[in-house]
C-alpha cells in the first residue's frame, strides 16, 4: 500500500499539472440582469474544463472540475460572440471566494490565489494528502464591461473542485462508512 508521503512526493513541486476552467458568456444578453439572477446566469453562461462542459441554459452549480494535488487551476472568461452580439463587451474574472459550507475543504489554501490584469485567476491545489477526495465549493466572480458606455455589472457563479489522485497511482477511494 502506498503511504501518504509517497503520494505527496509522487508530484514533486516542479511537476505542477494544470487545468483551465473557461467561462463563456453571452455578455449582451446577461448584462441587463441582476447580479444574483441565477436563472439568467445559467441561461447565458457556459463553463468547461476540457473534460466536461455545462452548456448555456443548464445549472452551473453542479459543475465539478477534477484536479490532482499540486495542480494549477486557471479560470478565464470570454464573450461568447466577440465579433457579433458581444463585440461591445469584455468579460473577465475578478475574484475567487472559497465557500465555507458543510463538506467543503479549501484545497487551494489561503495564499494560493492570484489574478492578472487580463482577468485570469490562478490557484494552486496544495500538495496535501488530506485533500484527496475532498470537494472545494467556491464562487467565481466575473464582470461584464459594456465598453461603449463604460458600465460594468458583476455576477457570481458557484462551481466545485474535487481532488483525486493521479490515475496511475494505486489509491483506492476511501470507504464511505
Amino acid at each position: 500500500m502506498t503511504t501518504a508521503t509517497e503520494l505527496q512526493n509522487s508530484q514533486p513541486k516542479g511537476a505542477i499539472t494544470s487545468v483551465t476552467v473557461t467561462l463563456e458568456v453571452k455578455a449582451e444578453d446577461l448584462f441587463p440582469h441582476e447580479t444574483n439572477d441565477q436563472y439568467a446566469i445559467n441561461q447565458f453562461t457556459q463553463i468547461s474544463d476540457g473534460k466536461s462542459t455545462v452548456f448555456f441554459g443548464k445549472p452551473k452549480q453542479e459543475f465539478e472540475t477534477e484536479v490532482n494535488l499540486n495542480t494549477q487551476v486557471d479560470w478565464i472568461a470570454k464573450p461568447n460572440d466577440p465579433s457579433g452580439a458581444d463585440k461591445d463587451y469584455e468579460v473577465k474574472i475578478t475574484g475567487y471566494l472559497f465557500k465555507a459550507v458543510s463538506n467543503s475543504t479549501n484545497v487551494l489554501g489561503p495564499f494560493y490565489i492570484s489574478r492578472n490584469a487580463s482577468g485570469q485567476v490562478r490557484g494552486e491545489v496544495e500538495n496535501k494528502p488530506e485533500h484527496l477526495y475532498k470537494e472545494n465549493y467556491y464562487a467565481i466572480i466575473f464582470e461584464i464591461l459594456w465598453v461603449s458606455k463604460g458600465e460594468t455589472h458583476e455576477f457570481i457563479l458557484d462551481p466545485k473542485l474535487k481532488v483525486n489522485p493521479k490515475k496511475d497511482l494505486p489509491f483506492p477511494e476511501p470507504s464511505r462508512g
